[in-house]
């Protein structure tokens, strides 16, 4: 399974001074059945970190592994783009995701 995808981070800040940073990201995601014994999973995404006022985009490649493509679990890392100081999520990351299908009925067929 393949495509492109679209979603989003928000990252609250419990700082005074600082205000709470919403991510738009877009992207492409492929997950693989079974290769080399093991449900594997890739993606790249482009976000765009902003708090309204500043914009900080970032390039996010990530692989790991993938139950079906319902729950990933991904390992990534954040190339900021521009102004990588409004979010210091510069570097590696670990994602764990949980994916709803829009197409319910093309994942449970009932007979």
């Amino acid at each position: 399974m393949y495509g492109p995808s679209i979603s989003t981070e928000f990252l609250l800040q419990s700082q005074e001074n600082k205000s709470n940073i919403i991510a738009p990201k877009i992207g492409f995601e492929s997950y693989n059945a079974n290769v080399i014994g093991l449900p594997w999973g890739a993606r790249c995404n482009l976000v765009c970190y902003t708090n309204g006022k500043e914009n900080s985009l970032k390039l996010a490649p990530e692989v790991g592994l993938s139950i079906w493509a319902f729950v990933n679990v991904f390992y990534g890392y954040n190339f900021p783009l521009t102004n990588s100081s409004l979010v210091d999520n510069n570097g590696h990351k670990l994602t764990v995701m949980v994916n709803i299908p829009l197409y319910w009925k093309k994942y449970f067929k009932h007979k």
